[in-house]
């Protein structure tokens, strides 16, 4: 068994050969709209990534929380306030994009693109921008939400989903907080193999339809279906650089496959 407590975030992200990184809004949006530098950081590690000939695509939260804050008066449903704030947060991928000499290219999808033909489509598309060079957003298109079920439970599941529609290796899940918290020591878990002593545990929320219960679910879906591993880290930076998950002994929480374990 591979002693996973002397593997970290940024040997996993770099052993990948695809890898889906998402956001959450609490990383995107810092209450008076997208974070610039926050954004920033993030494409600059799918950029890293795919200099290195690696598969990076970049799943995004945010839309919604953005649009509160830019409709000064707080009124409108879910479907407007995405469609005000999705201009946004991609408006500012796209410029942090531009300021780090790559593109970005906006992908909204719905669940339905993920049934039809065993989600081919959608994948396709998907790799086609990747393999022109350019970094690939992806959002649920929210602005069309009508009411009633959602398309995904949230963009965990989104993202879960996607990894293993891309076969991606890792899964990275950047939030406000630095992993799964043992709320008795009150410290991160690194390592995480049973992922439903995990969930039965009561972690909060954070801004937005996800928490921590909905990426401990997400991590457990992505490592059933495929994935080597899912991490759910801190998307705070540090002197404007990459994420925190991306360097050596950062604080996380790795959810390892049996098949990494074994």
């Amino acid at each position: 068994m591979i002693e996973m407590e002397k593997i970290n975030s940024k040997q996993l992200i770099e052993s990948a050969n695809t890898v889906v990184i998402k956001a959450g809004s609490t990383v995107v949006c810092n209450g008076s709209g997208a974070d610039a530098e926050a954004i920033a950081c993030i494409v600059k590690m799918a950029k890293t990534l795919a200099a290195r000939g690696k598969k990076a695509a970049i799943v995004t939260s945010g839309a919604v929380a953005t649009g509160k804050t830019a409709k000064k008066d707080g009124k409108g449903d879910r479907a407007s306030l995405s469609a005000i704030g999705q201009a946004q947060v991609i408006g500012e991928f796209s410029n942090a994009a531009a300021r780090n000499g790559t593109q970005i290219g906006q992908v909204l999808v719905s669940q339905g693109d993920f049934g039809k033909d065993g989600g081919k489509t959608i994948s396709k598309a998907i790799e086609n921008v990747i393999d022109a060079g350019v970094i690939p957003v992806i959002n649920e298109n929210d602005a069309v939400y009508s009411g009633g079920a959602k398309f995904f439970h949230d963009n965990d599941d989104l993202a879960s989903q996607l990894g293993t529609l891309l076969g991606a290796e890792v899964l990275v899940m950047l939030s406000n907080v630095d992993g799964v918290i043992d709320k008795d020591a009150k410290a991160v878990i690194p390592v995480v193999y049973d992922a439903d002593a995990a969930l039965e545990n009561d972690y909060g929320t954070c801004n937005g339809l996800g928490g921590l219960k909905a990426k401990i679910k997400a991590a457990k879906a992505f490592v059933q279906n495929g994935g080597k591993a899912a991490i759910i880290a801190s998307g705070r930076t540090a002197g404007g650089g990459l994420p925190i998950s991306f360097r050596d002994g950062a604080t996380c929480t790795i959810f390892p496959s049996k098949e990494l374990t074994a």
